[in-house]
């Protein structure tokens, strides 16, 4: 196909967007990225099954998985370990396709890696995003920040939450919305976790821990885990917006988990034990009134939905995005009728997932728990919060964000073949 296709954004989006559109006939793709070296610090993500799915039809599965921990069960806890609601995960739960835990650069690297494999490196330019988009009669006009041009038939925003796409389509939007929260995260080699197949989010009903398994080295019996910890940030962060690379010292943020114990790990220790700790200020972005503009320019990912991190749906999210955008664009050889089916198949279902986001999604059993064990301490926690309250929130948020079974186990309607 001959569709000068050109992807602001070489993260996690816009990797997959490039695999997808390739493994459709797309060959004139171009992906603009503000990393001079096209690399990523940051820590673990969880991609979901209907996300590995997806990486599945694009064969990529099979590099990942070994580089990653298929999660089994996650647990919700009080600070102190006590059970609040636990539930299979991926495979265990009787998907077709894993969970995996997996760290970001580990995830980033692979998809790069392929994207030049089968893409070819020139299709990368390092250093430099989206400045101006001006229109002429038969292109679009990508200015970057280094004032080169490049001409295109459709533009594709998958610059993150500080998407300077969505900035020149929107540009009277509030860039992003500000939680009254601090996440912090770090990482580390260490002699195990547990059953190096679980994942656990604590917390208190102000601070939340969420800690979990992303690689095991079966040579030294040693595994990465990842952790991450949100505390209450009421007067505006003094980090930088919307940057998940800004380093913190572990010292003082150690100690306000320092009576914490889950199934005998202790979160002081786990951050005490990572030589590096990043704090994210936690924003979101509005849903948005549309994701493009109709014509020749739309946004993916966290350039289109920013959510906050909750429910392992941003990743999962922007990977579901590239596929569908690739088929639409394939199946439609109109470019205003693919975007506008793209919106009609995605918005409305991941905007109600940013709504859901905001209110902690499934995390709100650990808020809820916190509640009701201080306004009822005579009472036992499953006494306070009925199993049936829990299993509801659950399902809820399952069906919401369509990781079930009988949606997951099926084809994909995004499944391509070329025949």
């Amino acid at each position: 196909m001959n569709d000068r296709i050109l992807i602001v954004g070489g993260g996690i989006a816009g990797l997959t967007l490039a695999l997808a559109l390739n493994a459709r006939g797309f060959r004139s793709l171009t992906i603009l990225e503000r990393s001079s070296s096209l690399e990523q610090t940051g820590s673990g993500i969880n991609l979901l099954p209907l996300a590995t799915r997806e990486l599945a039809d694009l064969g990529l599965l099979a590099a990942l998985e070994p580089l990653s921990v298929q999660l089994a069960r996650l647990n919700y806890t009080t600070w102190d370990g006590h059970l609040i609601w636990s539930e299979p995960k991926g495979r265990s739960a009787g998907f077709a396709w894993p969970q995996l835990s997996i760290s970001r650069s580990r995830l980033h690297a692979t998809l790069l890696r392929t994207v030049i494999e089968r893409c070819g490196e020139s299709a990368l330019v390092g250093g430099t995003s989206v400045a101006a988009i001006r229109r002429l009669p038969q292109d679009v006009l990508a200015v970057d920040t280094n004032n080169r041009e490049f001409a295109a038939d459709l533009i594709v925003g998958a610059d993150g939450i500080r998407s300077a796409v969505r900035q020149v389509l929107f540009p009277d939007l509030a860039p992003l919305r500000i939680a009254p929260s601090t996440v912090y995260r770090g990482s580390f080699w260490g002699d195990g976790f547990l059953d190096n197949k679980s994942m656990y989010i604590a917390g208190d009903g102000l601070c939340k821990f969420v800690v979990y398994p992303m690689a095991v080295d079966t040579s030294t019996s040693r595994t990465l885990i990842n952790w991450a910890a949100a505390m209450p940030d009421p007067s505006p962060s003094h980090h930088a917006l919307g940057n998940w690379n800004v380093r913190v010292s572990a010292h003082e943020l150690a100690g306000h988990f320092a009576n914490w114990s889950l199934d005998g790990l202790r979160p002081e220790q786990v951050i005490r034990d990572s030589g590096t700790v990043y704090a994210y200020p936690m924003v979101d972005i509005d849903p948005l009134p549309a994701w493009s503009n109709g014509e020749d320019t739309v946004l993916i990912g966290d350039a289109a939905h920013g959510m906050r991190p909750i429910g392992s749906n941003g990743a999962t999210q922007s990977i579901v995005d590239a596929v569908a955008l690739a088929q639409a664009l394939a199946i439609l050889r109109s470019r205003s009728a693919a975007i506008a089916e793209f919106e009609r198949d995605r918005m409305t279902a991941v905007q109600a997932i940013q709504r859901a986001n905001r209110e902690q999604g499934p995390e709100v059993v650990v808020d809820i728990a916190a509640q009701r064990r201080r306004s009822r301490r005579t009472a036992p926690l499953e006494v306070a919060f009925p199993y049936e309250e829990r299993l509801g929130i659950a399902s809820s948020y399952a069906q919401l964000t369509s990781v079930t079974q009988s949606i997951v186990n099926r084809d994909s309607q995004y499944r391509w073949s070329s025949t």
